[in-house]
């Protein structure tokens, strides 16, 4: 099945489980979902369901809805936690939640309470820490997984915050499992942070704004990220839309040993693709996946 169509299918599963599903006073009408993570059962799929505050996992092949957690709350973002956990971001209340996704309902999640409201999360590599941005407060905190495994209300650690000089969005772990990669959740900038140092490396600019997601490629050696380019000298004008000349949608690709480097060149060996094409626009680019065949796809 394409992308295009699980996307498809999971949100139209997500909006026909609305009000027949669920109390109307709690979450009524649309569902809502905002992010979603491949099982490793691969006809599985993790859904977050902002509006609802579930998450739930959806069978695309067979078109069902097998099992549901929550309301939790304003859902923001999910991402997987090996073997087989999920980490989930609540902004109302501020909140992690860790769902095992093998245990009875009684027993399959803790919750984490946030001193600031998140805007995303990812997990790391090696399973060991869970970075969340927040993009209100301009920083980042990054949460070892020992501490969304302890009893609820609990601190198990000291979480690790690290402010930046601009608004966070998307973060993304590098193949070090120590540097991480943070995107400007509006602008162009790109942070790189030393978890273990709780410091930031370098903080650089890309000719950018609305940078949507950040993927590791093949082999770990080169960073994707979608974004859109306004072109500053444009008019809006019929020519200027109809040529492309005012924005311009991008997949990018940026080399890894150029991101940890502080000194290097963040575009020394940055390789760009434009979405769409005259008379053939794109629509505002948001996810990325690489294959591990190297294929690479944009939502």
């Amino acid at each position: 099945m394409s992308r295009w169509k699980l996307i498809f299918v999971v949100s139209l599963l997500c909006e026909q489980t609305g009000a027949a599903d669920w109390d109307a006073k709690t979450s009524p009408g649309p569902q809502r979902p905002v992010a979603l993570a491949v099982l490793p059962e691969g006809d599985m799929v993790l859904v977050a369901n902002q509006r609802a505050g579930t998450v739930i996992t959806v069978n695309y092949v067979q078109g069902v809805i097998e099992r549901r957690w929550g309301p939790f709350g304003l859902l923001q973002d999910l991402d997987l936690l090996p073997p087989r956990h999920a980490v989930v971001a609540v902004a109302e209340p501020p909140q992690l939640v860790a769902i095992d996704l093998d245990a009875a309902e009684s027993d399959a999640w803790r919750t984490r309470h946030l001193s600031h409201r998140p805007s995303a999360i990812c997990v790391s590599g090696d399973g060991a820490r869970v970075a969340v941005t927040s993009r209100s407060d301009r920083l980042v905190t990054v949460i070892t997984t020992k501490g969304l495994h302890a009893t609820d209300g609990e601190t198990a650690t000291k979480d690790a915050t690290v402010s930046l000089p601009f608004q966070p969005g998307r973060c993304l772990w590098l193949p070090d499992q120590r540097h991480l990669l943070v995107a400007d959740a509006y602008g162009g900038k790109l942070a790189v942070l030393d978890a273990a140092a709780e410091t930031v490396d370098s903080v650089r600019a890309i000719p950018a704004h609305n940078i949507a997601a950040l993927a590791l490629g093949r082999g770990g050696e080169r960073v994707f990220l979608t974004h859109q380019a306004i072109h500053g000298g444009a008019h809006t004008s019929r020519e200027d839309v109809h040529w492309g000349g005012i924005l311009t949608n991008v997949l990018r690709s940026l080399a890894v040993r150029d991101l940890v480097d502080p000194a290097a060149d963040a575009l020394k060996h940055n390789v760009t693709v434009h979405l769409g094409d005259i008379g053939r626009a794109a629509g505002d680019p948001a996810g990325v996946a690489v294959r591990a065949d190297g294929l690479t796809v944009v939502a």
